[in-house]
């Protein structure tokens, strides 16, 4: 993207860096794709949403080692055309933060992820698709049975809610970017983080109500 060769870079030179035209001709181009490719996009986002929606959830870094110099090397790249130097080289502290930024980028340590947590990461990373057609099988239960939607359908809408940021999120990012830009997955391992365990308390949930039901059944034929 900031490669001098780079199409964005092209385009900016092409309008002399005046961001209204270059932003208005971005949208003009994105809806003159909708309207002249539309299945092209559509299969754009199915693609993209198969990105984060994997047998392997990637909003769980699953790395042995993080690289801590790739990341200021890229915090740099991204700050360092004229039109962001411009700015930033008249606020002494963010001169300062740069000047740390380029040092790190050069020497910055490498973070090891112990076995243990790699081991939990995978186990989060596997599990999140089975929880989550499993929490959306299991709500169609419960909000078409009257005796688990009294019980249960209050956790059932919390699960589904959280359950949609992430897909809002990444679908949002599908129409107009690309999930293949690690940031926009990784941001969202909080909430990802809380809607396993809330998929997770409402199975368990699910699976004691519907046990204790089977006990009164088997007593009440006795």
């Amino acid at each position: 993207m900031h490669n001098q060769n780079s199409i964005a870079t092209q385009l900016r030179k092409e309008f002399g860096n005046n961001v209204s035209a270059l932003c208005a001709f971005y949208w003009f181009y994105y809806w003159r794709i909708w309207l002249q490719r539309p299945s092209l996009v559509i299969k754009k986002i199915v693609r993209q949403m198969a990105i984060f929606y994997a047998p392997m959830c990637p909003a769980y870094s699953r790395e042995r080692a993080w690289t801590l110099m790739n990341e200021y090397h890229r915090a740099v790249a991204s700050l360092s055309p004229e039109a962001c130097r411009k700015v930033w080289a008249a606020y002494l502290p963010a001169v300062r933060f740069m000047g740390r930024a380029e040092t790190l980028a050069r020497d910055a340590p490498i973070v090891k992820h112990p076995v243990p947590v790699r081991i939990a990461l995978s186990i989060l990373s596997g599990t999140y698709m089975a929880l989550f057609l499993t929490a959306l099988a299991l709500s169609v239960v419960v909000f078409t049975q009257e005796r688990y939607r009294s019980r249960l359908g209050w956790l059932t809408a919390l699960v589904l809610f959280v359950y949609s940021y992430n897909v809002a999120s990444c679908f949002e990012v599908a129409v107009i970017h690309t999930l293949q830009n690690p940031r926009y997955v990784t941001v969202q391992v909080f909430f990802t983080i809380l809607a396993q365990f809330l998929a997770f308390w409402f199975i368990l949930e699910f699976a004691l109500e519907t046990r204790a039901r089977a006990k009164m059944s088997l007593l009440d034929a006795r």
